[in-house]
Order: structure tokens, then C-alpha cells, then sequence
């Protein structure tokens, strides 16, 4: 990253090489890659020094850059996020554990026969009682289709062929 100064004021962030045109005269993307760094001070164009400091948990975030015509330095501060940010950081973290937790968890083959052979109404009793959220009800016919199909004379393509 360099700055096009002039005046002591920054008046161009640049942030990749670039063709550019100065006083009217202009000068090929190359110049970066080319020229040393006097001779595009020459011109007015200042290499940028990046701060960037690590962050040190999750309740911070860096801020807007600040930029220091005087140092030549783009500062990234640390400040802290805001509460409600953590909070629903934590809440999605928990919850996308939870959905992993639920998806390693297999119902035994003894559930998955006992299923086989449920009336609908014994079934329906069972889900209710069992089935709390969309993620796990997701997993549980998963399962059960994997039990069900091989029960099923006619494979589901040829009941679409039929239609």
C-alpha cells in the first residue's frame, strides 16, 4: 500500500500496483515493481507501513484504520466489540455445536427396527415425544430412511417413473 501525497495531506490511498496519471503525466504500473522507493517519493508516492496488531480474544475486533501522513503507517486498532455482538457469536457457536453433537448421535439398530414395525399413531407418539427442533427431526428421518428403504418393494425413482 502506498499514499499519494501532496502538501503533507494524504490525497490518494493506493492499495495495488496501478497505472496512474500525475501532473499529467503518467506512469505505468510498473513503477512500483521498478523504480526504488526515492524515486516514487520523488513523484510524491510513499510505501505504507501496515499496523495490524493480533487480537487476543474473542471480545475484541479491529476499528476503522487510522492513517498518519507523518509516519507513513495505516494503524488498525483493537477496540472491544459490542456485547450483543459476543453474545450472538456465543449463541451461534453453541448452537452449531449442538447441531454437531446431534448429527454424531446415531439411533442403535434396535430404535431403528423398533421404528419398522410402529403403528402410526405409536409413531407419532414417539416423534412428539422425542423430535424437539428441525435440526434433530432432520437427522431422525435420515436415520429412519436408511431402516425404511430397504422395506420398500419399489424403489422411489420407479414410483416417479410411474407418475
Amino acid at each position: 500500500m502506498w499514499y499519494l501525497i501532496k502538501n503533507n495531506q494524504i490525497e490518494k490511498i493506493i492499495f495495488k500496483k496501478i497505472g496512474l496519471t500525475l501532473d499529467n503525466i503518467q506512469y505505468p504500473e510498473s513503477i512500483f515493481s521498478n523504480w526504488t522507493e526515492q524515486e516514487l517519493n520523488n513523484i510524491g508516492i510513499y510505501s505504507v507501513t501496515i499496523v495490524k496488531p493480533p487480537l487476543t480474544d474473542d471480545t475484541k475486533k479491529y476499528g476503522d484504520v487510522q492513517h498518519d501522513v507523518n509516519t507513513l503507517t495505516a494503524t488498525y486498532p483493537i477496540i472491544d466489540k459490542p456485547q450483543e455482538r459476543i453474545d450472538a457469536e456465543q449463541l451461534e457457536k453453541t448452537e452449531r455445536q449442538r447441531v454437531q453433537d446431534m448429527n454424531n448421535q446415531v439411533l442403535d439398530s434396535t430404535q431403528l427396527q423398533a421404528f419398522a414395525k410402529m403403528t402410526n399413531s405409536e409413531f407419532d407418539t414417539w416423534w412428539t415425544d422425542n423430535v424437539t427442533d428441525t435440526a434433530s427431526a432432520i437427522q431422525t428421518m435420515k436415520q429412519l430412511a436408511e431402516v425404511i428403504r430397504p422395506l420398500i418393494p419399489i424403489k422411489p425413482d420407479e414410483i416417479l417413473d410411474n407418475i
